[in-house]
């Protein structure tokens, strides 16, 4: 049901809101400049987060200003509270269960991980209450679009699910990105310069067409996304039944119902697949003529008909990257 929103035509349709928000963002690291440290994690996050639910809900609570860029919004919060409680609400069902007995507008307010998620699931339900009644006018789709056919509860879960699945991920593939971009001073040169040759359009905005076209750029975000690992561990699957052919791996049937998995840690850093420097941020890998045959090791949106609806996005961290090089 997903699948349209995330083509490339579904990304470009959001190009103008990650120009909106990045731009914002620039603005705030602008009016910190000699005033305070930056993290660039927190930073990156509050910016995925916006744009995801702009694309989720329809809106978004915005970057906080200056004074507050430094510190955690309520929603930052609730994504970290996902990531903390989520092995308690799977080894402790019982948990699970009461939580989801108390409602949201009092559950917002505990102060024990689940009152920020129980916030973000609140904000989704006003968020979906609004999309109803029609009081959205918005150019670019809205994942409550595509699903007409499920319950309440499931279209406010499935925006929340892409929220949590995208925000983090991004936010550390970028960090990773501009750690390895920044210390190394050759590659720095490299991508500033080839930058520099990017002629913004009439709003000030370095177009996604013409930063696909910068092959620098898009292999420093290859790169970002083989090295920066933002999820390294094993993403589990069943063989199904019914096959027409046998699942078959290294020369072995593999019967159905059987648990199989893929390590990102393990294939991004073999030295068989990717030479001697596995452990070098080294773009200049995708460049060569192999280039194209080292596409199918990479995994980290795993592989296969399950694999993560986010892999058309796979520009998106040159966008990030493109914005901050030529602003800073």
């Amino acid at each position: 049901m997903l699948s349209p929103l995330f083509s490339r035509t579904g990304v470009f349709r959001l190009e103008p809101i990650i120009h909106s928000k990045v731009k914002e963002l620039l603005h705030r690291i602008d009016q910190m400049t000699g005033k305070k440290v930056v993290n660039l994690y927190d930073a990156f996050r509050h910016v995925t987060a916006d744009i995801i639910m702009e694309f989720g809900f329809g809106r978004s609570p915005s970057i906080p200003d200056q004074k507050g860029l430094g510190a955690k919004s309520w929603l930052i919060h609730a994504l970290e509270g996902f990531g903390r409680n989520i092995w308690t609400m799977q080894e402790r069902p019982i948990i699970n269960r009461i939580s989801g007995m108390i409602p949201l507008c009092i559950m917002q307010y505990f102060d024990n991980g689940f009152g920020p998620m129980a916030r973000l699931m609140k904000y989704g339900e006003t968020c979906l209450q609004e999309y109803e009644k029609g009081e959205y006018a918005k150019s670019h789709p809205i994942v409550f679009d595509s699903l007409p056919t499920l319950s309440y509860k499931l279209k406010v879960m499935e925006a929340v699910e892409l929220l949590i699945a995208g925000s983090g991920t991004t936010a550390s593939t970028l960090t990773s990105a501009m750690i390895h971009i920044l210390k190394n001073k050759d590659i720095h040169a490299r991508l500033v310069s080839a930058l520099q040759k990017v002629q913004p359009n009439e709003e000030g905005n370095l177009a996604l067409s013409d930063l696909e076209r910068v092959d620098y750029l898009v292999a420093c975000a290859k790169e970002s996304l083989r090295f920066g690992l933002a999820v390294p561990g094993r993403l589990p699957r069943v063989v199904p039944d019914g096959l027409e052919q046998p699942f078959v791996v290294d020369g072995k049937v593999v019967p159905p119902g059987t648990i199989v998995s893929i390590s990102a840690y393990t294939m991004h850093y073999s030295e068989e697949l990717w030479g001697a420097d596995a452990r070098t941020f080294n773009p200049d890998r995708w460049l060569d003529s192999r280039s194209k045959n080292l596409e199918q090791y990479l995994c980290t949106f795993s592989k296969g008909a399950r694999m993560c609806l986010g892999h058309k996005y796979v520009y998106s961290p040159s966008r990030g990257i493109g914005f901050l090089r030529r602003s800073f």
